[in-house]
């Protein structure tokens, strides 16, 4: 696979990851996905114009709608999980996209 481009290329991966229900730690969410989309060194460290790390941005953007749309919560010591909301919306809605996300957003 190839550095994706966009959240909506991530957020499915993102939502599978979450749907286990367990808590999981940002660099760990990085390494599973970045293993998903068998992205190299290179890729992994590739920046985007402001000089952030993109794939890292990216996953940054899902937790941001996901959390807007109150679907995940922030944990102890930087963890992120499903709410109870995020879980009805998983069983209900096996790919969302950002779209989606921002319909829940007040």
């Amino acid at each position: 696979m190839t550095l994706p481009t966009g959240v909506d290329d991530i957020l499915p991966h993102f939502q599978k990851l979450l749907s286990d229900g367990k808590e999981h730690r940002s660099d760990e969410i990085f390494e599973a996905l970045a293993q998903q989309f068998r992205l190299t060194s290179q890729e992994r460290d590739e920046r985007n114009a402001n000089g952030g790390l993109r794939f890292q941005n990216l996953i940054a953007w899902c937790k941001a709608y996901c959390t807007m749309a109150e679907f995940t919560e922030l944990g102890d010591e930087d963890t992120l999980c499903l709410t109870p909301a995020g879980k009805e919306a998983n069983s209900k809605n096996p790919r969302w996209t950002v779209i989606y996300l921002k319909s829940f957003k007040d």
